[in-house]
């Protein structure tokens, strides 16, 4: 691993677990909702007390919004992670913000909240994803644990990747899953037990970052004003 990247990932593990509890962990999943995957990772979560937050693109929303509601109304966080998911293919500022805004909107529209939260697609750290998100009021939350399960085709090699994990997983982590994939199930039904056994926190999480994201929207300045975020609207931008 070369300096770059190792700055990087140092970068993604600090963004988000310096503000968790000692026992908490995070689940996260990216790139859904899925239309069946998703309302049964919504089934395990409540079987097992958790919350998690999902991070949801704006083009696969579209055509489940129902869905969308459902994760909010199970009172999970629902995180931006973008409106086409190919923000990588074109870096610049004021488009990576266009297409930010637009799922922002959506996700409000649909479900009457805004969310805090973004996560950059595949986790790049570019410029753009560093100023654009905060333009929109958003904090930039990355993952300290990925189980690679987006490259996972059999319940046996998610079985197989879930019980390693149950046991490397650390407090404060930030784990990485997507509920795109149906081997995710697999991996709830033997990792979540496992995390409550090892007494694990899978409730507090969430709303631990989505509150630090809360209070840098209206930090106090040096003379004891609320200061609050750049908005997200751009002169002669829609």
């Amino acid at each position: 691993m070369g300096v770059s990247a190792a700055i990087k990932n140092t970068v993604k593990r600090w963004a988000g677990q310096r503000y968790l509890a000692a026992d908490t962990i995070v689940l996260t999943f990216d790139d859904g909702p899925h239309p069946s995957v998703t309302p049964a990772v919504l089934e395990r979560l409540q079987t097992y007390g958790a919350r998690a937050v999902f991070f949801v693109v704006g083009r696969v929303f579209a055509d489940a919004p129902g869905v969308l509601q459902q994760i909010a109304a199970a009172g999970h966080v629902l995180g931006n992670h973008s409106w086409q998911h190919d923000l990588i293919r074109n870096g610049r500022l004021v488009p990576y913000l266009r297409d930010l805004r637009r799922c922002q909107r959506e996700i409000e529209r649909v479900t009457r909240q805004r969310p805090r939260l973004f996560r950059p697609p595949l986790g790049r750290i570019s410029l753009a994803s560093f100023v654009a998100p905060r333009l929109a009021g958003l904090r930039p939350i990355y993952w300290s644990t990925e189980l690679q399960d987006w490259q996972l085709t059999t319940d046996d090699e998610a079985r197989r990747q879930a019980t390693s994990w149950a046991e490397a997983i650390a407090p404060r982590d930030i784990v990485l899953l997507h509920d795109d994939n149906p081997c995710v199930l697999t991996i709830l039904d033997v990792l979540l037990p496992r995390l409550v056994e090892r007494g694990f926190d899978l409730e507090r999480g969430p709303e631990l970052l989505a509150g630090v994201a809360d209070s840098e929207q209206h930090r106090p300045s040096a003379t004891g004003q609320v200061v609050r975020a750049p908005s997200a609207a751009m002169p002669g931008q829609d």
